[in-house]
């Protein structure tokens, strides 16, 4: 576990930006109070000032969206998923003094996929947890999550390896593919 140092009105001025939908924002603020997973998160959700590996990640995710979930799930649900994820979020900094661990984060993301009716699998984090690729590096790795949070999880084991490892070869190649 890692400690955070988060005080009350802070953690409100995350939640006012994610309720005005603001949640790349919500995110960056999150990071620039010491949050490495809202890092990502920002630049996941599209923040134009996250850069090329942003614009990248976004395209990832986009990619493995449109893969996982159908043509169009992206465009209709991505946002409504990300504010969800974002609560979620914002609920587990708020009950106690440590950022979420990787296991909180799963769960997380895997929540506001299935409330919002899409396939698990939708959730990249659980593919890459479950592909041949994490014999080598995860996700908490990639995106340089601290050490401290990262713990072990049975969040995504309804997904299969070979499942998951298809799933990620193609959203590799759809991505090389859209970034051309």
């Amino acid at each position: 576990m890692l400690a955070h140092n988060l005080t009350t009105q802070q953690i409100a001025a995350a939640r006012s930006l994610a309720n005005e939908g603001r949640t790349a924002e919500a995110w960056q603020y999150l990071s620039f109070h010491g949050d490495s997973y809202a890092d990502n998160a920002a630049a996941v959700t599209g923040l134009p000032k996250a850069g090329a590996f942003g614009e990248q990640m976004n395209v990832l995710v986009r990619e493995h969206w449109d893969l996982t979930a159908g043509r169009g799930a992206y465009e209709a649900k991505f946002e409504t998923v990300a504010r969800e994820h974002l609560s979620n979020y914002l609920n587990i900094i708020s009950q106690g003094p440590n950022f979420p661990t990787s296991e909180q984060i799963e769960q997380s993301y895997r929540d506001a996929v299935i409330n919002n009716g899409l396939p698990v699998k939708t959730a990249i984090d659980g593919v890459i947890t479950q592909s041949i690729l994490s014999y080598l590096v995860d996700w908490p790795f990639l995106l340089r999550l601290e050490n401290e949070r990262v713990v072990p999880s049975t969040v995504f084991d309804d997904i299969t390896m070979l499942e998951a490892s298809a799933s990620l070869y193609m959203t590799g190649h759809m991505t090389l593919l859209a970034l051309m």
